[in-house]
């Protein structure tokens, strides 16, 4: 497994130096996971921050005993619970690999050494935090104004062969319908 797929991704959000390149890869982690692992549990405080280079993950609470799927990740994605991680606060959420999967980790005192010697590192988590922000924004405006045909076509088209990572009742939890209004929602866009 090789770094360049996480500094291509990283590059994209601002220019890498080769100083930084150096010192993130002697300080990433790389793991090779299987399906159903368990990167997070809550409540305990997000120590580390994960990029898939391969593999699918989702995160959930557990809501009157009912699993709510709150966030899904893809290849090229990073994974970070940010309250938790940043303000050293307990998870309220769980994060599964859904497939086995590929990833890079760092460790919250590494990022935090990195945030002070390298500029890189803060615009770079500004942006992954504003990404964020705008990721969490977009579902409520969606929850509020788009029907359930319509959340369900962004999803796909986010997450291409998704229904084949995780099962229709996680898609519905996510999309905020049962799982019968998410099948009449595939049912309507079969007909057209």
């Amino acid at each position: 497994m090789s770094v360049e797929r996480l500094f291509k991704v990283l590059s994209d959000l601002y220019p890498l130096t080769d100083d930084f390149k150096k010192i993130l890869e002697k300080t990433v982690i790389p793991l090779s996971l299987p399906k159903n692992h368990i990167l997070q549990e809550a409540p305990k405080v997000a120590d580390y921050v994960y990029f898939i280079d391969k593999g699918f993950a989702m995160s959930y609470s557990f809501i009157q005993g009912r699993k709510e799927v709150h966030h899904f990740w893809r290849d090229g994605q990073i994974i970070l619970l940010a309250k938790s991680f940043f303000e050293r606060t307990p998870a309220f959420q769980y994060v599964q690999l859904m497939q086995q999967s590929e990833l890079w980790c760092i460790t919250h005192d590494s990022v935090m050494n990195r945030l002070t010697a390298h500029e890189e590192t803060n615009i770079i988590f500004r942006i992954i935090m504003n990404q964020y922000y705008a990721v969490a924004q977009d579902r409520i405006h969606d929850l509020q104004h788009l029907n359930a045909v319509q959340r369900y076509q962004k999803l796909i088209h986010a997450f291409p062969h998704i229904e084949q990572r995780v099962s229709a009742e996680y898609i519905a939890s996510y999309l905020g319908m049962t799982p019968q209004s998410l099948s009449r929602a595939k049912r309507e866009i079969g007909r057209h």
